[in-house]
């Protein structure tokens, strides 16, 4: 289905998709390892054979967001944009709202 549509067709320099996750969890950066992610993310959520464990640092939060991903939908996207960066849509969210948060609106007053 997304081959056929025109857009994706044109070429693109670069090309980052976020997806969003339904298991995921937030690990302080302390804690995390690169041998232990199946296991933190077992500690919270069930994981199926055919999903891809997955990784990407949080720096404001200094955490990781482990997450589960499903092959074919890794597979897909690839097949479309192989060079294509997967992330996690909370993560930026995180990210981001933790940078505005911080930066000063306006004057200061809501109202």
């Amino acid at each position: 289905m997304l081959e056929s549509l025109d857009a994706l067709k044109k070429p693109f320099h670069k090309v980052g998709i976020a997806v969003e996750c339904h298991k995921s969890t937030l690990i302080p950066g302390e804690l995390f390892s690169e041998g232990n992610q199946n296991e933190l993310l077992l500690f919270n959520q069930p994981v199926e054979e055919f999903e891809f464990y997955r990784h990407e640092q949080i720096p404001k939060l200094e955490a990781e967001l482990i997450y589960a991903i499903p092959s074919c939908i890794v597979s897909a996207l690839h097949s479309i944009f192989p060079e294509t960066e997967i992330s996690n849509a909370s993560g930026q969210m995180i990210e981001t709202l933790l940078k505005t948060s911080h930066e000063p609106v306006g004057d200061g007053n809501l109202y």
